[in-house]
């Protein structure tokens, strides 16, 4: 469990950078997707933390989810072209 919730204050840690590298380093630091990178990244430390459930018992993180279920499943018909 230790290496499970260390893997995750990495996680924190190299989004927060990625949030101050868009913030300072306007266009160029998007060029590296390493932002979406971070977000796999991090669904997948929380598919594997057994914690799905904690979505439905908080409001806001209800919404979040459905939002961006919402916005996966608008943008699933453009990928094709």
């Amino acid at each position: 469990m230790t290496t499970e919730r260390s893997y995750q204050w990495l996680w924190i840690r190299a989004f927060m950078w990625c949030l101050a590298g868009y913030a300072l380093g306007d266009k160029t630091f998007a060029y590296f997707f390493l932002g979406e990178l971070a977000i796999v990244i991090g669904f997948g430390l929380w598919l594997r933390s057994g914690r799905l459930m904690v979505i439905l018992s908080d409001s806001v993180l209800l919404f979040w989810f459905l939002f961006a279920v919402w916005g996966f499943l608008r943008t699933v018909p453009f990928l094709h072209k």
